[in-house]
């Protein structure tokens, strides 16, 4: 099993007991992503996530990552499908399995990967959802009856800024749940973004961006403690950035807090607002 042991959502280290003959592997594995393979940090954040979670589970069941054969594989997929894991999670952690297993043939640790021939769940092909333009006016602009003015309503302001990111930006969602202040380049009017290949796309940002960001760190500043001195743009009290289910549930209670019953998430926001924007390009 894997467990957090720094601010960086993306260091890990083995805390298995030593008869885990995978832990070290593990380990390795990681550091192989990031200082060889260089993946970026949301992605080397889901791969690690991917078989932490595969390695707690194996130690449940008393297995060792080492000797999991297809058959297990196909029954912890069958058992995360049970239990409501979405179709698009599962195959994203079924890639993780292949590229960790594959790492393990290339190492010499074992002879053949059970990921291999695995065939995860049919995928059903939806056009994106987007969010009604009534429903959408209302998200963006702070709620009514919201008091932006004393730091006291810190969280209100950085929920509505996490919104108002997803819609208004072409950030992925790990992207904007994992933003540094450092990213944000207030004089040339942009957001830094790392790349695996090229180490930089920098995205334009309008003045209502600015404006936003100014808002909340100054905002953050007034709170003090770890907010205050948190490097991430929208932190949790403990200066961590969300997960990616505490993002979601932002963006639910921000929708509630606007008249919304119907459900909104982070990629609906995205693609809405990607769809908005080649709109007007097109004009």
């Amino acid at each position: 099993m894997l467990e957090r042991v720094t601010d960086d959502p993306c260091t890990w280290t083995s805390t298995s007991s030593a008869s885990d003959a995978g832990s070290p592997w593990v380990s390795s594995f990681v550091r192989w992503l990031r200082e060889d393979y260089r993946v970026r940090a949301s992605t080397l954040e889901a791969y690690t996530c991917d078989i932490a979670l595969l390695s707690r589970w194996a130690l449940q069941e008393r297995l060792s990552l080492l000797r999991l054969t297809g058959a297990d594989l196909a029954r912890y997929l069958s058992e995360r499908m049970a239990s409501g894991t979405q179709t698009s999670t599962l195959h994203r952690q079924l890639s993780s399995w292949r590229r960790f297993y594959a790492f393990l043939v290339d190492q010499g640790a074992v002879a053949a990967s059970p990921a291999a021939t695995l065939h995860g769940p049919r995928l059903t092909r939806h056009g994106p959802r987007l969010v009604p333009a009534d429903q959408l006016n209302r998200l963006v602009q702070p709620a009514a009856g919201r008091d932006f003015s004393s730091g006291s309503t810190y969280r209100a302001r950085r929920d509505h800024a996490i919104v108002w990111t997803l819609y208004a930006t072409a950030l992925g969602v790990s992207d904007v749940r994992l933003l540094l202040w450092r990213q944000i380049d207030e004089t040339l009017r942009v957001v830094n973004v790392p790349q695996r290949i090229w180490p930089l796309r920098s995205i334009g940002l309008d003045a209502q961006s600015l404006a936003v960001f100014k808002a909340l760190r100054g905002c953050a500043a007034s709170e003090g403690g770890e907010l205050g001195t948190s490097v991430y743009c929208f932190p949790t009290a403990s200066g961590l950035p969300l997960s990616r289910q505490a993002l979601s549930q932002v963006v639910r209670r921000w929708a509630g807090a606007c008249g919304i019953s119907d459900s909104v998430t982070p990629s609906m926001l995205r693609q809405t607002g990607r769809a908005d924007h080649a709109r007007r390009r097109r004009r």
